[in-house]
């Protein structure tokens, strides 16, 4: 209790990438260096692009098997309406919903497909501010 902590979320939940991992060692580092706790000075950030988490949720109108489309991740810039993935009935593999991005933005949080229920959100997408 009492001590300071640094938590980051990097990345999609369930995942590694070392990119993620190499940009929150190097954020951390430098939290630490402007403290003083570190030294030399931090290093100057890379260009940084603001983004507001103001962007309607994306869910699943229906229950199936949710497919991601295989070129869409976290980090992806989106158009509102871009098709995102699919949901099909798990007897038939009929295609019963199309996902599409809520807002033009950029995905930070996506399920990667997977048995979904009514109502589960599958993706989040950040406006830019």
């Amino acid at each position: 209790a009492g001590v300071p902590a640094i938590t980051a979320e990097l990345s999609n939940s369930r995942t590694v990438r070392q990119s993620a991992v190499d940009a929150g060692v190097s954020g951390v580092r430098n939290v630490l260096r402007e403290l003083g706790v570190l030294s030399p000075p931090s290093e100057a950030p890379p260009e940084q692009l603001i983004l507001r988490d103001d962007a309607p949720r994306v869910t699943a109108d229906t229950s199936g098997l949710f497919e991601l489309q295989s070129d869409r991740g976290v980090g992806d810039e989106v158009t509102a309406g871009q098709e995102l993935g699919v949901i099909y009935d798990p007897m038939s593999f009929e295609r019963l919903e199309t996902i599409t991005a809520t807002a033009d933005g950029v995905v930070y949080s996506v399920r990667h497909g997977g048995v979904v229920v009514a109502g589960e959100q599958l993706a989040s997408i950040a406006t830019h501010a």
